[in-house]
């Protein structure tokens, strides 16, 4: 399993090589822009999620660290390579609309993806965030595919917190 996360891994890099805009990120941000957005939290509930699923598929005997991590690591960059295919266009120019663009590099490669092993981290430690990471990340994928693009709740709930 390891060997297929490090190669989608890399996918994801050659892409990101090609089609990313290597500039410095924003600490806090929308997508395009930031280091980290509201989108690293649903990375980290997704990873809680993950980790539940793949605690359950192993009911035998709990998954090791190791394991854990490979699994995550994998569900992450699978996930990042599928998002940046999404963003350039491969599942038609309705989706690379609503997605507007490129994600940053930073959060693409280094945050989400860490962002999804702390939250299986945190589940292996309290399996009692199953539940809520579940209901948590049902409602912000809810909200966000029902809206015009993919930072326009992000938008939202950033107003919230200007002066």
């Amino acid at each position: 399993m390891r060997w297929i996360a490090l190669i989608v891994y890399l996918a994801s890099v050659v892409l990101e090589l090609r089609f990313g805009s290597f500039t410095a990120p924003d600490l806090f941000g929308t997508t395009p822009q930031a280091a980290l957005d509201l989108w690293s939290v649903q990375h980290f509930m997704a990873g809680a999620v993950a980790a539940a699923l793949f605690y359950q598929r192993k009911r035998t005997e709990p998954p090791t660290a190791r394991q854990l991590f490979f699994f995550l690591f994998l569900v992450s960059s699978a996930w990042e390579l599928a998002e940046m295919l999404m963003e350039i266009g491969a599942a038609g120019p309705a989706v690379q609309t609503w997605f507007g663009g490129v994600e940053h590099w930073f959060n693409r490669l280094f945050i989400d993806p860490a962002f999804v092993i702390l939250g299986g981290l945190a589940y292996q430690r309290w399996r009692w965030l199953a539940a809520p990471m579940l209901a948590g990340s049902t409602l912000w994928l809810t909200a966000n595919l029902m809206s015009p693009s993919v930072s326009s709740v992000q938008e939202h709930v950033a107003k919230l917190f200007e002066h």
